[in-house]
Order: structure tokens, then sequence, then C-alpha cells
């Protein structure tokens, strides 16, 4: 008799863990979205124009509205980027110019705040740019959101380094 109830809650501990395991938590949710932002802005030399405009415009899928970019880039001086739509002008002016971009995100750092609504992120962003005209290796600090389930980047800022 002591079998059938053990035999019954094996299934149920199984579902369990299984449900535990298929739910990703929201550190993980964060660091594939920003991996996926990466991806996103990566471009090849010889980008079609269709598939230009198609990732230029999956860029408003990974900012909120009222997202603000305060970019120090080597070779580019300070910017200011504010807004999704300032976001996915300035990504269009940056294909057209650049020729081909390959980013990568490095040791990204996820901390909660505000009952899991707001995240902090910091990592490291290793690029080439243009073809190896510029390597860009440079910290950032990214703020989330997170919208009807959904984290939505609030705000990028580089991190002042010695130089």
């Amino acid at each position: 008799m002591v079998k059938t109830p053990l035999l019954a809650l094996g299934p149920i501990v199984f579902l369990v863990w299984g449900i535990w395991q298929l739910t990703p938590n929201d550190e993980t949710l964060i660091r594939k979205h920003l991996t996926r932002l990466a991806a996103t802005v990566s471009f090849p030399r010889h980008e079609s124009a269709l598939a230009r405009l198609a990732n230029i415009n999956k860029l408003r899928d990974f900012f909120s509205p009222d997202a603000v970019l305060n970019l120090e880039l080597e070779h580019h001086g300070p910017q200011r980027i504010e807004g999704r739509d300032g976001v996915v002008q300035t990504a269009a002016t940056a294909r057209q110019t650049l020729g081909q971009a390959q980013l990568r995100l490095h040791d990204i750092t996820v901390s909660l705040g505000d009952g899991a609504q707001t995240a902090n992120a910091r990592m490291t962003l290793l690029g080439d740019i243009g073809g190896e005209k510029y390597v860009v290796a440079q910290e950032l600090n990214v703020s989330l959101k997170k919208v009807e389930r959904i984290w939505l980047i609030n705000g990028i800022e580089t991190v002042r380094t010695l130089q």
C-alpha cells in the first residue's frame, strides 16, 4: 500500500521539476534579450536592402518608447539618442555609413530590482566595425524595465574607463 502513493507522487514531482526547468528566470531572459540585440545590430558588408529594413525595424522590439542612450564611443564622440524612433533612425544611418558591423556582448551581469520589474545589466561590448577599420571594446550599463512580461531596454550608458 505504501508503494501506490509514492508511485503517484513520481509524475507530479517530475511535472513540477519540468516546469521549473523549462521556465527561464528573469536574468536568463535578459541575457538572451541582450544577446539577440547584439545579433540584430550586427550586419554583414553586403546586406540586402530588404534585410537591412527588416533588421532595423526589429530594433523596436528591444527598446521602450522612452529609452535614452548616452554613448561615448571612440572616434565618434558623445552621442545622446532619445526614444525608440531615435534608436531606429540612428541604426539606419549607421548601417549606411559603416559598411559592416559584428558585435558581441561578454560578461553580462544582471541585477534585478523593484520587485523584479526593473533590472540593470553590465557587460563588455566587443565589435568589429567597418571591416576592421574600428575595433570596439567598451563597457556598458543597461537599464531595463519589464512591460507585460517582456524586458525592454530603458537606457544604455557607456562606462568611462581610464585611458
